[in-house]
């Protein structure tokens, strides 16, 4: 296994991992509709959900800064490397201080959608179209179709649209890695 892969599969454990814990410890973020930020707004889950979120996009951004070297991805190491900074923003934003935290958040949010969604059609354009990538591009659009539906609603699947964009757009890094070696 080559250590892109390890570095990959390492930050997809972090992110779930401790959401697996965040849920446990606060069960009611299944149902509460605030989506994985919701833990970002209790004290008793801020320090894994910062972890969770912060560790696994500097974890994108240290294979971003290291493995990319020439040009040929370009844009997928500099999409990358915005996660991480634009994800800590999120976590200093948290939704439910006042209503222009509320926007920023969203908005930090989406573009990091957006963002991870542009990389794996840019895996799918100019890496590797084969049928797993396309099937795994075609669930991240609609988890997160699901995910910005269930934005605004009081109930709804707004964290489980989240987490299953993430686990698309992770599962498409790790089997794309090997093209990332330069």
């Amino acid at each position: 296994m080559n250590q892109i892969k390890k570095y990959l599969i390492f930050s997809q454990l972090v992110f779930f991992i401790d959401i697996i814990l965040l849920i446990i410890v606060r069960p009611q973020g299944l149902i509460v509709n605030k989506g994985i930020s919701y833990y970002g707004t209790h004290l008793n889950t801020l320090p894994l959900y910062v972890i969770s979120l912060a560790g696994s996009t500097l974890i994108g951004f240290k294979i971003a800064t290291k493995f990319f070297t020439t040009d040929q991805y370009l844009l997928i190491k500099y999409l990358l490397i915005s996660l991480f900074p634009l994800t800590l923003a999120l976590i200093i934003f948290p939704y439910n201080v006042n209503a222009i935290y509320n926007i920023i958040h969203e908005s930090l949010g989406t573009f990091i959608f957006l963002f991870q969604a542009i990389i794996s059609l840019l895996i799918l354009i100019n890496i590797r179209r084969d049928i797993l990538n396309y099937s795994l591009f075609i669930i991240q659009i609609i988890a997160g179709l699901i995910s910005g539906y269930y934005l605004f609603p009081s109930q709804g699947f707004l964290i489980q649209g989240q987490l299953l964009f993430q686990l698309a757009f992770g599962l498409i890094l790790i089997k794309n890695s090997t093209y990332f070696i330069e």
